[in-house]
């Protein structure tokens, strides 16, 4: 005869009973485990997936951002030349002008030839040799302003 070990001795064995109470009480334990596992897992995977789908998706979008700021530059580049061409024009279209400020008389509904015959009287009484066939054109700028002088310019039929 063999002899028993003393722990098996004295391990009281289980009743199915008490097997399927002890499964019942941690069903819904290990059940809150695994769903927390599972949660977790698939989340991360899902994570990942997004990552990757995102990076691929952007890294054309950093190729046509770099593009795009190149482009930008350049036309900022060219719209600054165009401004200067645009001001240079203006100013050579200005050269037969001249601009007055403060010059008295002014008129609401001012007539064009009676602001050039002020022009002209002005002129003469400050010893300018000027006379109708140096004058282009005469207007005031701006609107009429009670009590108030606007500017006046004068283009010149030459220089």
């Amino acid at each position: 005869m063999q002899p028993t070990h003393p722990a098996r001795l004295k391990q009281p064995k289980m009743a199915d009973v008490d097997i399927e109470l002890l499964c019942a009480k941690l069903a819904p334990m290990l059940a809150e485990i695994i769903k927390e596992a599972l949660k977790t897992s698939i989340l991360n995977k899902i994570k990942t997936e997004i990552r990757k789908t995102f990076e691929i998706e952007t890294e054309g979008l950093k190729d046509k951002i770099v593009l795009l700021e190149s482009e930008n530059q350049k036309l900022k580049c060219e719209f600054k030349e165009q401004m200067l061409n645009h001001d240079e024009l203006n100013k050579y279209g200005r050269r037969m002008c001249l601009n007055i400020v403060n010059c008295p008389g002014d008129m609401q509904n001012e007539s064009p030839e009676l602001l050039e015959k002020r022009l002209l009287n002005e002129a003469k009484r400050a010893g300018i040799p000027l006379t109708s066939a140096d004058i282009d054109k005469s207007h005031r700028k701006g609107r009429y302003i009670d009590m108030g002088h606007r500017k006046v310019i004068i283009k010149f039929t030459n220089s």
